[in-house]
């Protein structure tokens, strides 16, 4: 008798397909802070030395073991992983000022020290925060800093940002989410530093700026994938005397305050500047399509609009200083390899614009270039500010990630 044929096994498969009823069936997905974190989320803070990433993440940390909300958003009361890679001793004084200022009571905040090497090949500390996080399933870690949690790194490679982003996804399995403290880039772009696979990647960014003339230290969200991008963030730094040291001094540490999240007036633009901005505007409309950054930069760089100078070399640094203003200015955005006006771009600075020597007359752009973005976003207006047609691609919120504006 012929030997009987066994069916063969099916590999079961990980792919799920759901109905659109079933979508809207799906239970929520629940969050860490509302609007901002949810479960398994991996977002970054970043700015430049100075800015305070290392108040604003054990804060927003410590507000969340108690159950308490931050900056105006409710949180759900969870245990708090804060990986002090960086100043471990220096952050202890912080979270006892914390305590200090905001209460004391809970024993879910906890300081995480020892974690010196999440990059090497089966690295003892990552093995070791795992088993933690397995044991203790936070709903929130902190690593801080990105950099000095993973020495040696290759930042600008895609191999070494993609080991970092294996690294803080494995720590979500349980559920948690994972915020990396890290730095901006030298021109002040609107994504962390380093290869663009680690933006593409993150669910939420917040970039924090230095200190204005007033003291306020202040906080855009650059990518936000559990809501909307115009939240403001703004604090203070004040003091909290933790008593005094051996010599009768006494000892301090700086804490969190919040502050009014009030924008504050744009400063007036420099000739330069409002010349690269208009530049900007004209490329969006006379070109009929989507303006890279290289594109607007090559544009500001080759005419004598920015900067008048017969050389080259000249005009590419003006440019550069031009284009680092206009983004920590917020007055460009930027959606995957593309820039543009901000909507409320010309507020300030169209109106009597300064003569750069082609001055020009840019009333009615202002109306026209809001009204403009805001049908672009849904993909229902094919026409720039100028009225020319162009092609408009869908806007994705998934793949809206912020390009650096490297110089």
């Amino acid at each position: 008798m012929p030997e009987e044929v066994k069916p063969a096994c099916r590999r079961l498969s990980r792919l799920t397909f759901l109905t659109p009823a079933e979508c809207a069936a799906a239970e929520p997905r629940g969050y860490i802070v509302k609007g901002l974190i949810a479960p398994r989320d991996v977002g970054c803070i970043f700015g430049p030395p100075g800015a305070g990433k290392s108040l604003i993440a054990p804060y927003i940390g410590y507000r969340i073991a108690r159950g308490e909300s931050a900056f105006g958003m409710r949180t759900r009361p969870g245990k708090v992983f804060y990986v002090a890679a960086e100043d471990p001793h220096g952050m202890r004084g912080r979270v006892a000022g914390l305590e200090r200022r905001y209460g004391a009571g809970t024993n879910d905040f906890l300081l995480v020290g020892g974690v010196s090497d999440l990059l090497i090949k089966d690295s003892p500390d990552l093995a070791e925060l795992r088993e933690a996080v397995a044991e203790h399933k936070p709903a929130l870690i902190f690593l801080d800093t990105l950099a000095i949690s993973f020495p040696g790194l290759e930042e600008n490679s895609a191999e070494g940002m993609g080991r970092v982003v294996d690294v803080a996804r494995s720590l979500t399995r349980h559920g948690a989410a994972v915020v990396l403290i890290h730095h901006d880039t030298k021109t002040a772009g609107a994504t962390p530093r380093g290869h663009s696979l680690l933006n593409g990647a993150l669910d939420v960014t917040l970039q924090l700026a230095v200190r204005d003339e007033e003291g306020v230290i202040r906080g855009n969200l650059r990518k936000n994938r559990n809501g909307p991008c115009d939240r403001q963030f703004a604090f203070t730094i004040g003091t909290e005397s933790l008593g005094q040291d051996d010599d009768g001094d006494e000892i301090s540490v700086a804490v969190l305050c919040e502050a009014d999240g009030a924008a504050p007036k744009r400063q007036k633009l420099s000739a330069s500047e409002q010349a690269a901005l208009i530049i900007l505007t004209e490329l969006c409309g006379l070109e009929r399509r989507d303006v890279t950054e290289a594109e607007w930069r090559h544009a500001c760089i080759d005419g004598p609009r920015v900067s008048a100078s017969d050389a080259r070399a000249s005009r590419r640094k003006a440019t550069n200083r031009a284009i680092t203003t206009l983004a920590r200015g917020g007055y460009i955005q930027t959606r995957g390899n593309y820039v543009l006006p901000c909507d409320d771009a010309f507020d300030a600075e169209l109106d009597g614009i300064a003569d750069t020597g082609t001055k020009r007359d840019m009333s009615g752009t202002r109306r026209d270039m809001s009204r403009w973005q805001n049908r672009r976003r849904t993909g229902t207006d094919r026409t720039n500010p100028l009225g020319m047609s162009c092609p408009v691609p869908a806007y994705d919120a998934q793949t809206s990630d912020m390009n650096s504006l490297v110089g």
